[in-house]
């Protein structure tokens, strides 16, 4: 018999046999991806890349779902066999073909030409997904990736495609080359929405020409006239008796003395016109940015910085002088420099100088950030006059940003073994005050808690600085069913170390800037505690020290810059008291309420919701003290919804909205809640590991979530205010008439002050109705929509924010007013996959807004008003939208017609 060599047969098989037409597509070459090319997956040392036809392949593998999109330009109508050389079992794919339904596939173990290419489910073949009916011209073709939870891998959604043909005719493939007789089907980019309904906004600078939009009149000016700012009857007052609440935003890093003079001036009145009357200045002692970057040490002002120092002097001067108060968040992450005093510097230099979480504890490290606060308070500001320890815009100051000794630094055994050497000493020293012998705490806290050659006598004891060991779950049973009550004793002991240790530092700082002079409000730190013991210790150390201030963020991409990719597409609108509102749990009933970060952020379509919330129900109903947005970077809005990243709130549906924020919490247009939810803690319980109250934030990044176990609902904070006690007697919790202002039923929500109404019974929308103020945002696509005598109707836009404010104190339809009506943004191209839970292409400049297509009503009169249509600015136009009267009622109808989020309303002399 003949032998047939194997080259022959090597040749044989990689040779695809097909009869008929054959368009070819390799997978890598994508018109829009959101799947996430893992390493362990798709890692160049992971796999062989010549098994691949063209080289290279699309992969996913992710927490998430994935899609993968090909717009491409079919040649000629047929009957097409849709065939992929692609990832098989366990793997879940689906499929999809412009805008028909999708189709999973059922993936085989193996094929006739399955081919392994590496460890765990890298298994490839060619499998017949399809039958396709094509007309010439362009499609799509998506394939998208779900998560897997039969499978060994469940938990994550993976795939990958090497390539993919359409065939009309006989098709049988086997390994991976390309048939010299395959034509390339043309790949196309990704085509946007045309953008019916949608307007470009520019984005040129203000001119400060008149403007209906301009609150800077509700601000008093200038900042400090009534004095240092302290805390008194859970509020901010001043020291001649005046209360005051703060509409903030951020700026970060440069930001604070980053732009020249002229700049500066433009800057301080933009904010101000916005209803901005409070700037928290954060990280601007970051290292090698701002404060100190050429200084031999951390806390030198005196040496290089850039001129940063003069012109934050120069900044600050001018936003005192529009009336913006400033606060101070200085440390992030403090680095320390060689020239710093820190007992092992040369330990701390290891590890990039780095002091989070050590200085909770260390007090050498504490005694630098303690004096570059100290240093910043008594420098002398030559454009105000005045030092900052005697400034009385400077509202408040921040002792740390982003940390606490509960937070997750359960390594530090591994990056600093002396400091935490140091801290298992001062715990053994806190533990030999407290039982003496060794024999005693081996007693109290039984065998079975101790670790392997722990000796109080040695000073070895060590204490874990993670919050989760804090919970109730870490002494008590598990989610997974282990007995963790062996540790009970020495948890106890360990939080309430912590607790003190953590008191003392911030002690140590408040009392040296009193000796420095300064007399204004204090936050220890913004940070949180996820639950249990750990959540209440946190908490009242911010409570000795002063204000309570929290960060929380909603939505978003999980990033800090937007990419193609899945994010979350949520509206606060759905469930009352979700999101950043619930925060508001920790609001305690003798101290201010601060929330100094938050936004909603993009891609999330829904972003204009956050500023009506928080401005409605927090700061009107439940009556917080201030909210700061983060952050601001420009000094017009943007040109692209995110530019420079997520985290941007100078935008038109964020910034843009505080005209009527401005005028509800300055002028006092929402009336503070009456108590809908008391609940008092007593810390001696606390210490004895009983929780009265049970309540913890579920933590998903940024991104806080509370929950309540068996004590207030969350639609409590629709409702009327919720507060917290400390208290020394026994503790009480009342919840007032929560079913009288909620059904159920029909999941409607009113406030206990009547100006407020929630509902959640779709997906959810809430209407404001005082006399100087009405409002509306959500989801109201359909419906007809009253806020008293002004109603909404024929309204065609899915998601709308609409404010109207009186502008000369009078009433609603009797004067003058601002008409604010906002939907959604975007960027030019930008798209979103079908499900809007993926960003297919981000797109670019000029941003879109969508315009809102609705009908609204106004209050009864006898002439038709004038509705001017304002610029982006707030400037009269030479346009008016026409009003027609029906039975009295002036009504006009707004659309994209208009290209424009501001009107002005003026009844008629």
């Amino acid at each position: 018999m003949k032998r047939i060599s194997a080259t022959l047969v090597l040749a044989f098989l990689n040779t695809t046999i097909f009869a008929g037409d054959i368009y070819w597509a390799e997978g890598e070459k994508t018109s829009a991806n959101t799947w996430v090319r893992h390493s362990w997956y798709s890692g160049k040392d992971k796999i062989d890349k010549s098994t691949f036809s063209g080289g290279d392949w699309a992969s996913h593998w992710s927490k998430n779902k994935g899609q993968i999109i090909y717009r491409f330009e079919m040649p000629a109508e047929g009957q097409y066999d849709l065939w992929v050389r692609g990832i098989l079992a366990p793997a879940k794919i689906s499929w999809k073909l412009d805008d028909q339904k999708p189709q999973d596939v059922a993936l085989p173990e193996k094929t006739e030409d399955s081919k392994s290419i590496g460890d765990g489910p890298r298994v490839f073949g060619w499998l017949k997904y399809g039958e396709l009916k094509l007309a010439a011209g362009e499609h799509t073709l998506s394939f998208t990736a779900s998560v897997d939870t039969q499978s060994e891998h469940k938990g994550n959604a993976y795939g990958g495609i090497d390539c993919f043909a359409l065939v009309s005719g006989e098709f049988k493939p086997d390994g991976t080359s390309k048939p010299k007789e395959a034509k390339e089907l043309k790949m196309l980019p990704l085509k946007a929405d045309a953008g019916q309904g949608w307007f470009d906004y520019l984005s040129d600078p203000d001119d400060f020409a008149p403007s209906a939009i301009d609150v800077s009149h509700l601000i008093e000016k200038p900042a400090g006239k009534h004095g240092p700012v302290g805390v008194k009857d859970g509020a901010f007052v001043c020291e001649d008796g005046t209360r005051l609440k703060f509409l903030g935003t951020n700026l970060c890093n440069k930001g604070p003395g980053g732009a020249d003079k002229a700049l500066a001036e433009k800057s301080a009145k933009r904010f101000a016109k916005y209803g901005i009357n409070s700037i928290r200045f954060h990280k601007f002692c970051h290292p090698g940015e701002a404060v100190a970057s050429g200084a031999a040490n951390s806390t030198d002002l005196d040496e290089s910085d850039g001129g940063y120092m003069d012109k934050m002097d120069f900044f600050v001067a001018e936003c005192k002088k529009n009336g913006i108060y400033i606060t101070w968040s200085p440390i992030y992450g403090h680095v320390l420099k060689n020239g710093d005093k820190a007992a092992d510097i040369e330990e701390m230099m290891k590890n990039k100088g780095g002091t989070a979480g050590l200085v909770n504890f260390a007090q050498d490290i504490q005694d630098v950030h303690i004096q570059l606060l100290v240093n910043l308070l008594n420098h002398k500001n030559k454009y105000t006059g005045l030092r900052y320890a005697d400034e009385p815009a400077l509202a408040f100051v921040e002792i740390q940003n982003e940390d606490d000794i509960f937070w997750n630094y359960k390594n530090l055994n591994k990056s600093h073994p002396n400091y935490f050497k140091k801290l298992t000493g001062m715990f053994s020293d806190y533990l030999t005050a407290k039982y003496k012998t060794h024999a005693d705490l081996l007693k109290a806290w039984g065998e079975k808690a101790m670790e392997e050659g722990e000796d109080l006598a040695k000073g070895n004891i060590n204490i874990v600085t993670h919050g989760w060991w804090y919970s109730e779950a870490a002494i008590g049973i598990t989610d997974s069913g282990e007995d963790r009550s062996y540790v009970k004793a020495r948890t106890l002991d360990a939080a309430a170390f912590l607790h003190e240790t953590q008191n003392k530092y911030y002690s140590r700082a408040i009392d040296a800037m009193r000796k420095a002079g300064y007399k204004g409000a204090v936050v220890g730190s913004c940070w949180h505690t996820g639950g249990g013991m750990g959540h209440w210790y946190n908490l009242y150390s911010d409570y000795l020290a002063g204000v309570v201030d929290r960060h929380n963020y909603f939505g978003g991409c999980g990033t800090h810059r937007m990419s193609p990719g899945p994010f979350q597409n949520v509206s606060h609108l759905t469930a009352p008291g979700s999101g950043i509102l619930g925060m508001g749990a920790q609001q305690v009933k003798d101290r201010p309420f601060t929330i100094s970060e938050w936004l909603t952020l993009l891609p999330t379509m829904w972003i204009a919701d956050g500023q009506a919330v928080l401005g409605a129900y927090g700061m009107g109903l439940q009556d917080w003290d201030g909210i700061y947005m983060f952050g601001s970077e420009h000094f017009c809005f943007p040109n692209r919804w995110d530019n420079p990243r997520v985290y941007n709130a100078d935008q038109p549906l964020i910034l843009g909205a505080n005209p009527a924020l401005a005028y509800w919490i300055f002028r006092g247009d929402i009336e503070p809640g009456k108590p809908a939810a008391e609940r008092q803690v007593r810390m001696s319980d606390v210490a004895a590991g009983k929780l009265t109250v049970k309540e913890k934030l579920v933590t998903q990044g940024d991104i806080k979530t509370f929950v309540s176990e068996g004590g207030v609902p969350p639609e409590a904070f629709a409702i009327g205010k919720v507060t917290l006690e400390f208290v020394q007697g026994e503790p009480k919790n009342a919840y007032h008439d929560l079913e009288k202002y909620w059904d159920k039923d029909k999941k409607i929500v009113r406030s206990n002050t009547g100006q407020l109404v929630w509902d959640y019974s779709d997906k959810g929308f809430f209407t404001l109705n005082s006399p100087k103020s009405r409002a509306v945002c959500g989801f109201v696509q359909g419906k007809t929509v009253e806020m008293g005598d002004v109603k909404v109707s024929d309204i065609a836009t899915r998601f709308v924010a609409l404010y109207i404010c009186s502008t000369d104190d009078k009433p609603v339809g009797s004067g003058k007013a601002i008409f604010i009506a906002m939907a959604r943004a975007r960027n030019t191209g930008m798209i979103y996959d079908d499900a809007e839970q993926q960003v297919l292409a981000t797109g670019g400049p000029p941003m879109q807004l969508e315009a809102v297509k609705a009908t609204i009503t106004l209050p009864k009169s006898e002439k038709p008003p004038v509705v001017r249509v304002l610029d982006q600015h707030g400037r009269r136009t030479d346009k008016t939208v026409p009003v027609e009267m029906k039975d009295g009622l002036p009504t006009f109808k707004i659309d994209e017609s208009y290209k424009t989020v501001y009107y002005e309303i003026e009844a008629a002399k």
